[in-house]
């Protein structure tokens, strides 16, 4: 995966902006692929709310228990989701948040896509190691 993000930038909430890449690589073995073929994709955000800022992660309602945060934002909107294998593309809806965590716990990033009928299409959470730490 790949994320880069700037959200706010100067202060700015119109001048958010990000990209997501996911590089689908196969399994280790012998486990099956879940989903057989490549289903690398990018994410394009053609909106991007102004972030909020939280101090707990939210529940988006898919039975996850993350770590107490320190400082965090999100952001949610729509995207244009392309299937690099196909060209394939599709409109989703997402909620990014980035959250600094307590306790020495790794930083989160979490990305929910959703369909228009707000069923997840695809969930990725990533742990960040901070640099330095």
């Amino acid at each position: 995966m790949q994320l880069i993000a700037d959200i706010c930038p100067s202060r700015d909430p119109s001048a958010s902006t990000f990209t997501f890449n996911f590089f689908d690589t196969p399994g280790p073995t012998p486990l099956p692929d879940v989903f057989p073929g490549d289903q690398s994709f990018s994410l394009t955000p053609t909106t991007i709310s102004s972030p909020t800022c939280i101090t707990v992660l939210p529940d988006l309602g898919l039975g996850i228990v993350l770590p107490t945060i320190l400082l965090g934002l999100t952001v949610a909107g729509t995207a244009v989701r392309t299937f690099t294998a196909t060209g394939t593309q599709e409109t989703v809806n997402y909620t990014l948040v980035l959250a600094e965590t307590g306790l020495g716990l790794p930083d989160v990033v979490l990305l929910v896509l959703t369909n228009g009928a707000g069923v997840p299409v695809r969930l990725k959470t990533k742990s960040l190691v901070a640099i330095g730490s």
